[in-house]
């Protein structure tokens, strides 16, 4: 059905432009695969260098688990340092941690708590909040409950939740902020955990089979992963019936780890059974938009940093307001990214973020 439908819109160049049209407007193949190539290729350098040092050979897991009462109480002391207002926003629980808006003024999250994944609550929250607050931000007044109140495109939505969970939720700034919140509701936990040692902990790389527990690094190989199969079945190099041993051939090329079970593949996303082909690269666009972003909050603001520290993030969610969430659908994407950082869609600057970052945790 995707591919009859990309013959209806029969946009331009490669039959994928339109389905990456519908959620990226004005995205090519052409544009993706340039980006995309080279990304792909640098944080596989990178993921090599990480094998290869002396801390990823020594590294473990941390053995911790928190309570489902204290995990949401320290939810709700992030969510009031996001300043999200209550009469115009709730969280609850689901599966799968998601952001519906209900209308202009009521925007819905979930969350999940899990003692396996002691964090999965606070970086899920974090992540979604970012949603919130972008849909919460978008032009009102006289657009209100028209086409410009919204987002132009999925991957600068993608971009504002993981502005929030990655350049700032693990951000050592942050952690030196809300590592004492933690240990003061878990202390037996985190007695031994200084800063350097949490701010590595949480960083850590390391292959994971499933694409919402990965890691910073390795996340956007997965998706990476993800579009090359939606490429190769739009160019007829790969039927249905082949996808499930293609995705576990391509998990253990990029990854180097292989599926035991559908589940912990092909079945862990809905983004296919629901025909959201041409979707998956605006996750990537969003860790990219993200970096860019964060790169010129910086240079706007030098005392970002201590600011972190400080547990102020009114500064930042100001700066958003009005270098990404005021424009709504005013502009493409690419054009509010151009505008707020100087060049639109760059996935050198991801790469520069990734090396400096993790270099330095890993000592090479």
């Amino acid at each position: 059905m995707k591919k009859e439908y990309c013959t209806y819109l029969n946009l331009p160049g490669h039959p994928y432009n339109s389905l990456l049209d519908d959620y990226e407007e004005g995205m090519t193949v052409e544009k993706l695969k340039r980006e995309f190539s080279y990304l792909k290729s640098q944080i596989i350098k990178i993921l090599l260098k990480i094998k290869e040092s002396e801390r990823f050979k020594k590294q473990m897991d941390a053995k911790v688990t928190f309570d489902k009462k204290n995990q949401e109480k320290l939810v709700q002391i992030l969510l009031q340092k996001m300043l999200l207002p209550n009469d115009r926003f709730r969280i609850d629980v689901s599966i799968r941690p998601v952001t519906i808006p209900i209308g202009n003024d009521d925007v819905r999250i979930t969350t999940n708590y899990s003692r396996n994944l002691p964090l999965f609550a606070f970086s899920s929250t974090l992540h979604e909040a970012g949603h919130a607050l972008y849909e919460l931000g978008m032009p009102k007044g006289k657009f209100k409950d028209t086409v410009v109140s919204g987002s132009p495109s999925k991957g600068l939505h993608e971009s504002q939740s993981m502005f929030w969970m990655k350049m700032i939720g693990l951000n050592i700034h942050f952690w030196s902020y809300f590592l004492p919140v933690f240990k003061k509701i878990f202390p037996s936990q985190l007695k031994s955990i200084n800063l350097d040692m949490g701010y590595f902990l949480i960083n850590q790389v390391k292959s994971s089979l499933i694409l919402i527990e990965s890691d910073e690094l390795t996340s956007c190989l997965h998706i990476i992963h993800r579009i090359e199969l939606e490429m190769d079945m739009l160019d007829e190099k790969l039927s249905v019936k082949e996808l499930p041993d293609a995705w576990d051939k391509k998990m253990d090329e990029l990854l180097g780890i292989t599926p035991k079970t559908d589940n912990e593949g092909i079945l862990q996303d809905i983004h296919w059974s629901i025909g959201l082909i041409g979707y998956f690269p605006t996750y990537a666009i969003g860790s990219i938009y993200a970096s860019q972003l964060f790169n010129q909050l910086i240079k706007d603001h030098p005392s970002t940093m201590q600011d972190l520290e400080q547990g102020n993030f009114k500064f930042i969610i100001d700066w958003l307001r009005n270098h990404v969430h005021k424009y709504g659908r005013k502009l493409t994407a690419d054009e509010i990214i151009k505008k707020s950082c100087g060049t639109g869609l760059n996935s050198q600057v991801f790469v520069d973020y990734l090396k400096n970052k993790y270099y330095d945790i890993y000592e090479i």
